[in-house]
């Protein structure tokens, strides 16, 4: 805990990072079919684009590094220890680190290592391997801890606490039980009278932001919106969604939901709090300059902000091609497709520029793919950027 408040606390949130330790993959034919159904993840440069993040995180020396979750690419106990072990190098240079824990963490049937043409079934964590890992990230820090998740609560500074909530490893998947709720309101009820400022953050989303719902939004979170309102919680901040995007719910407590680190445009978040107010932007990981800085000379990480993006929108290409494939006009479709969801993804859908008659067309569609394009043009802000006044 910092021993005083600083006049403004700084906080870095990245979330989803789904790092896979490079002992599992020779990136060889196995490895690369699995990456292309990987919903747009960048698999291939996970080991340099972590390393990049988390030197960027150490040059920017935030007081706080947050990981919502996702840690790794399938929970594999490997990339759970080498993940650890780089977030040591984060602490020694004076950052404190705190993560939970996401759906892909724990208990997994889908860690797997890939060698030549084949993949081999590899060790997951349980939750108790989790926090023994994790223990200097948060756990054994914590001011308090709930006995049926691992949920935690965090002293950060003299006037502020943050909550992270886990609906990963409670009983009911994603759902926080009735005796996590009762803790965690024996938490805000214990900051309101210490005169405490708190910060929550979770996996899933508190807020159904988007058409996405069933498992992606806690399946209870209106409770836990309820909690906040009464207790004066300043913001939730989330990930698992993948897409950027941030609201303020009826109950008037905003939320942001960072998008993945490991997929176009690899974003992470920087939040600032001060007595007056909370702001939040994201920032895109600048892997082109580590490259640089480290004598890469692989074009690939050397331009990675085109790189990331063309793996991104050649899976988007891919997944409208294979909805669209009977209809004549296929691939000017797909190749719209591809436009739209790009934008959504990075929270910049007010920028696009939509077809009329393309609209129209799919406004007569029934398919999912055509019901999600019509979502997006729902959008008309920003999605990188939150201010909340707290005066």
């Amino acid at each position: 805990m910092l021993k005083e408040d600083p006049e403004v606390l700084e906080l870095i949130q990245a979330t989803d990072l789904h790092y896979l330790s490079p002992s599992l993959t020779d990136h060889g034919s196995a490895f690369e079919a699995y990456i292309t159904k990987s919903d747009g993840k960048d698999m291939e440069y996970s080991e340099e684009l972590i390393t990049a993040f988390l030197d960027e995180v150490i040059q920017k020396k935030p007081h706080i590094l947050v990981l919502t979750g996702d840690l790794t690419y399938s929970g594999e106990k490997k990339s759970h220890i080498d993940l650890a072990d780089k977030l040591k190098k984060v602490e020694r240079a004076g950052i404190q680190v705190c993560v939970i824990p996401g759906n892909h963490d724990m208990y997994s049937s889908t860690a797997v290592s890939f060698k030549k043409d084949s993949y081999t079934r590899v060790d997951s964590i349980t939750s108790d391997e989790f926090t023994s890992m994790y223990s200097s990230f948060g756990y054994a820090e914590a001011l308090a801890r709930d006995p049926d998740s691992l949920s935690y609560i965090y002293q950060c500074a003299p006037s502020t606490r943050l909550l992270f909530v886990d609906v990963n490893a409670s009983e009911v998947y994603n759902h926080v039980s009735n005796s996590t709720l009762q803790w965690i309101e024996e938490q805000l009820k214990q900051a309101e009278e210490d005169h405490v400022r708190v910060i929550a953050f979770s996996h899933q989303s508190m807020l159904k932001q988007t058409v996405f719902s069933a498992g992606y939004v806690i399946d209870n979170g209106i409770a836990l919106e309820r909690l906040y309102e009464q207790y004066d919680v300043l913001a939730n901040f989330s990930g698992h969604l993948h897409i950027q995007h941030t609201r303020t719910g009826e109950h008037n407590i905003p939320e942001a939901i960072t998008s993945s680190l490991a997929v176009s445009p690899n974003q992470y978040a920087e939040i600032a709090l001060s007595s007056k107010a909370l702001d939040y932007q994201t920032k895109c990981v600048d892997v082109s300059a580590w490259a640089l800085s480290n004598h890469s000379d692989n074009p690939d990480l050397l331009d990675f902000a085109a790189y990331s993006k063309m793996f991104f929108d050649d899976n988007s290409y891919r997944t409208a091609c294979e909805e669209y494939q009977y209809i004549s006009n296929a691939e000017e479709l797909a190749q719209y497709f591809v436009r739209l969801n790009n934008a959504y993804f990075q929270g910049r859908a007010n920028t696009i520029e939509f077809n009329h008659d393309l609209n129209n067309q799919i406004n007569k569609m029934t398919d999912h793919l055509s019901g999600y394009i019509l979502s997006i043009r729902q959008e008309k802000t920003d999605m990188n950027h939150m201010h909340v006044d707290l005066d």
